[in-house]
Parts: structure tokens; C-alpha cells; sequence
């Protein structure tokens, strides 16, 4: 698989993966709110995303084969980039506010969140790479 095609792939995967998990999080709400909540997940959600896939990216670039330990290393390392993130966010704020105020109640769920985009994203990039690579090298009659 190409360069450009496993850039593209990664993005689909994430961008998928947090429309998957914006849909199901705006489910839990009203039915009648639930494409402006989608909506507002994805604009706001795509501030994180982004970024999270702008820095996959070296590792997406740097494997060329998807076999053996490679893809646990790139399974391991695409799950842990969004939670590191949030958490790093959280950290920031909390080392930046002032000494009375405590970690934010709410920030903690924006971690399992944006474990769930990143485990989800990871998975959808690996197996259709695994099985684009195994339908190409299958001989054909």
C-alpha cells in the first residue's frame, strides 16, 4: 500500500472513528437532539482529532509492512495517542490553575472519550490495511 494511501486511510479511520463515537455518545441523549449534538461533537471533536492524527502520522509514515510485532507496536502506540493527549490537556490545566481549585470533574470522561476514538480509529486503520495487503498478495486464478 502506498504512501498517500495509508495518509488517507489513517484519516478516514480517525474521522470515522469519531463520528462512530460521537453518534453513539449523542444517542444516549434526546432523539430529537441528536444530529445538532453529532454536529457539535464532530466540530469540536475535530480540534483534538487532528492534531492526534497529525502526530500518528510519523508512525503510520515509518511502517511499511503490517506483520509480526509491527502491528502491535502500531496498535499499542494508535491507543494511547488520544488518552496521552486529554491527559497531558488535564494535566496542563491542573498545573495552570490556581491552588484552590481541584481537576475539573468532567475532564476525565474527554479521556475515556477520546480513548475510545483512538482504540476505535487504530483498529479500523489496522485491519483495513491487514486486509488490503492480504487481498493484493492472494494469487488470483
Amino acid at each position: 500500500m502506498s504512501r498517500w494511501k495509508r495518509v488517507v486511510l489513517s484519516l478516514a479511520s480517525a474521522l470515522g472513528a469519531q463520528l462512530i463515537v460521537g453518534f453513539v455518545q449523542c444517542a444516549r441523549g434526546t432523539r430529537g437532539a441528536l444530529l445538532e449534538g453529532l454536529i457539535v461533537f464532530m466540530w469540536f471533536g475535530a480540534f483534538l482529532v487532528i492534531p492526534g492524527w497529525i502526530i500518528a502520522l510519523p508512525i503510520v509514515l515509518s511502517f511499511k509492512r503490517i506483520d509480526g510485532w509491527r502491528i502491535w507496536i502500531q496498535a499499542l502506540l494508535g491507543c494511547l495517542i488520544g488518552p496521552l493527549i486529554m491527559g497531558l490537556i488535564g494535566l496542563f490545566s491542573v498545573l495552570t490553575r490556581p491552588p484552590t481549585t481541584t481537576w475539573a470533574p468532567g475532564t476525565i470522561s474527554f479521556v475515556y472519550l477520546a480513548a475510545a476514538i483512538s482504540i476505535l480509529a487504530t483498529a479500523i486503520y489496522l485491519t483495513t490495511v491487514k486486509l488490503s495487503v492480504r487481498t493484493a498478495q492472494t494469487p488470483s486464478s
